[in-house]
Protein backbone atom coordinates (compact mmCIF):
# COMPACT_ATOMS: atom_id res chain seq x y z
CA UNK A 1 0.00 0.00 0.00
CA UNK A 2 2.63 2.19 0.95
CA UNK A 3 4.65 1.72 -2.77
CA UNK A 4 1.15 2.90 -4.59
CA UNK A 5 1.22 6.26 -2.46
CA UNK A 6 4.48 6.82 -3.60
CA UNK A 7 4.19 6.01 -7.19
CA UNK A 8 1.00 8.27 -6.89
CA UNK A 9 2.69 10.94 -5.18
CA UNK A 10 5.32 11.60 -7.36
CA UNK A 11 3.30 11.01 -10.46
CA UNK A 12 1.34 14.04 -8.92
CA UNK A 13 4.39 16.07 -8.09
CA UNK A 14 5.76 15.68 -11.76
CA UNK A 15 2.54 16.68 -13.68
CA UNK A 16 1.82 19.32 -11.46
CA UNK A 17 5.15 21.53 -12.05
CA UNK A 18 4.72 22.35 -15.39
CA UNK A 19 5.04 25.65 -16.19
CA UNK A 20 2.89 28.07 -18.03
CA UNK A 21 4.38 29.31 -21.26
CA UNK A 22 4.06 32.91 -23.36
CA UNK A 23 2.59 32.60 -27.05
CA UNK A 24 5.10 31.86 -29.43
CA UNK A 25 6.48 34.56 -30.81
CA UNK A 26 8.63 32.43 -33.17
CA UNK A 27 5.74 30.91 -34.80
CA UNK A 28 4.23 34.26 -35.34
CA UNK A 29 7.37 35.58 -37.10
CA UNK A 30 7.66 32.17 -38.75
CA UNK A 31 4.67 32.97 -39.86
CA UNK A 32 4.86 36.34 -40.82
CA UNK A 33 7.86 35.37 -43.16
CA UNK A 34 6.12 32.16 -44.65
CA UNK A 35 3.05 34.09 -45.15
CA UNK A 36 4.56 36.88 -46.73
CA UNK A 37 6.89 34.62 -49.06
CA UNK A 38 3.65 32.43 -50.60
CA UNK A 39 1.16 35.47 -50.71
CA UNK A 40 -0.66 33.85 -47.73
CA UNK A 41 -3.02 36.77 -46.14
CA UNK A 42 -4.08 34.05 -43.04
CA UNK A 43 -0.59 33.72 -41.93
CA UNK A 44 0.12 37.17 -42.37
CA UNK A 45 -3.45 38.27 -40.78
CA UNK A 46 -2.89 35.77 -37.44
CA UNK A 47 1.11 36.62 -37.37
CA UNK A 48 0.14 40.23 -37.58
CA UNK A 49 -2.77 40.31 -35.11
CA UNK A 50 -0.88 38.19 -32.34
CA UNK A 51 2.03 41.52 -32.73
CA UNK A 52 -0.83 43.54 -32.03
CA UNK A 53 -1.99 42.10 -28.87
CA UNK A 54 1.07 41.85 -27.51
CA UNK A 55 0.89 45.38 -27.37
CA UNK A 56 0.31 47.08 -24.14
CA UNK A 57 -1.56 49.59 -26.00
CA UNK A 58 -3.28 48.81 -29.41
CA UNK A 59 -4.63 51.47 -30.64
CA UNK A 60 -5.16 52.67 -34.18
CA UNK A 61 -2.88 55.84 -33.36
CA UNK A 62 0.95 56.95 -35.09
CA UNK A 63 2.25 55.91 -31.34
CA UNK A 64 0.80 52.49 -31.19
CA UNK A 65 1.88 51.83 -34.97
CA UNK A 66 5.36 52.95 -33.96
CA UNK A 67 5.15 50.61 -31.03
CA UNK A 68 4.06 47.70 -33.26
CA UNK A 69 6.76 48.43 -36.12
CA UNK A 70 9.63 48.34 -33.59
CA UNK A 71 7.65 45.53 -31.77
CA UNK A 72 7.70 43.69 -35.26
CA UNK A 73 11.72 44.35 -35.87
CA UNK A 74 13.03 43.62 -32.47
CA UNK A 75 10.91 40.09 -32.67
CA UNK A 76 11.20 39.05 -36.37
CA UNK A 77 12.07 41.44 -39.05
CA UNK A 78 12.69 44.57 -40.16
CA UNK A 79 9.42 46.84 -40.40
CA UNK A 80 9.08 50.60 -40.89
CA UNK A 81 6.28 52.49 -40.69
CA UNK A 82 4.99 53.91 -44.61
CA UNK A 83 2.23 56.46 -43.32
CA UNK A 84 -0.55 56.19 -40.72
CA UNK A 85 -3.90 56.94 -41.62
CA UNK A 86 -3.13 57.71 -44.99
CA UNK A 87 -5.18 55.53 -47.30
CA UNK A 88 -8.66 56.98 -46.80
CA UNK A 89 -11.02 54.45 -46.78
CA UNK A 90 -13.45 53.84 -43.54
CA UNK A 91 -12.07 52.94 -41.57
CA UNK A 92 -8.47 54.98 -41.99
CA UNK A 93 -5.50 52.16 -43.58
CA UNK A 94 -2.47 52.68 -42.16
CA UNK A 95 1.17 51.16 -44.11
CA UNK A 96 4.04 49.31 -42.43
CA UNK A 97 6.67 47.70 -44.84
CA UNK A 98 8.15 44.70 -44.08
CA UNK A 99 11.57 43.21 -45.25
CA UNK A 100 13.71 40.51 -45.09
CA UNK A 101 16.64 38.28 -46.77
CA UNK A 102 15.08 34.93 -48.68
CA UNK A 103 17.42 32.77 -50.65
CA UNK A 104 19.84 35.95 -51.85
CA UNK A 105 16.91 38.25 -52.59
CA UNK A 106 15.46 41.15 -50.47
CA UNK A 107 11.60 40.26 -50.05
CA UNK A 108 9.54 43.29 -49.42
CA UNK A 109 5.73 43.42 -48.51
CA UNK A 110 3.18 46.02 -47.75
CA UNK A 111 1.25 45.66 -44.90
CA UNK A 112 -2.40 47.53 -44.17
CA UNK A 113 -3.12 48.14 -40.97
CA UNK A 114 -6.33 49.47 -40.40
CA UNK A 115 -9.29 50.47 -37.43
CA UNK A 116 -10.63 53.61 -36.74
CA UNK A 117 -8.75 56.26 -34.53
CA UNK A 118 -8.57 55.43 -30.93
CA UNK A 119 -10.07 51.43 -31.71
CA UNK A 120 -7.92 48.31 -31.84
CA UNK A 121 -5.28 47.67 -35.30
CA UNK A 122 -5.82 45.24 -37.44
CA UNK A 123 -4.92 43.72 -40.31
CA UNK A 124 -6.33 44.93 -43.44
CA UNK A 125 -4.67 43.56 -46.42
CA UNK A 126 -0.82 42.65 -47.91
CA UNK A 127 0.54 44.06 -51.38
CA UNK A 128 3.26 44.66 -53.32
Amino acid sequence: MRNIFLILLTGLLFTSCKKETQPAITGDCENLKQGVLSDNFVLVKTAINNYIEQLSSNLHTQEDLDKLVAYISTKCTNATAFCYNCIFTYPGQSEIIITFNSGGSTIKKVIDITGHPYEKMRFGSMHE
